[in-house]
């Protein structure tokens, strides 16, 4: 499996976390310029519409980035729509 164009990388978008799985066949399989990025995998989307948005959609962005205030790091999700941005909270941060 590898990107079209060997000079840019391609990226599958992980919303579901450690559910997410690649069959292999017997002979084997090699990755290479591909990301696999899980930030969204974060998001439980049963806790709220929005949240079950932003998991099932099929985009080609993230709700949720990576924000460094005073060099802490914060996961911040937020999913946006026609009508609005809302603010949608990671399992960790959910109580």
């Amino acid at each position: 499996m590898q990107s079209s164009d060997n000079t840019k990388q391609a990226t599958i978008l992980n919303k579901i976390g450690g559910r997410f799985n690649v069959k292999v066949p017997e002979g084997g399989l090699v990755f290479q310029n591909i990301t696999i990025d899980s930030i969204d995998s974060v998001i439980d989307s049963s806790n709220s519409t929005e949240g079950s948005k932003c998991v099932n959609e099929v985009t080609d962005s993230n709700c949720c980035k990576v924000i460094i205030n005073n060099d802490v790091k914060v996961v911040q999700c937020t999913y946006t729509n026609a009508t609005g941005s809302y603010d949608v909270k990671p399992f960790y941060n959910m109580y």
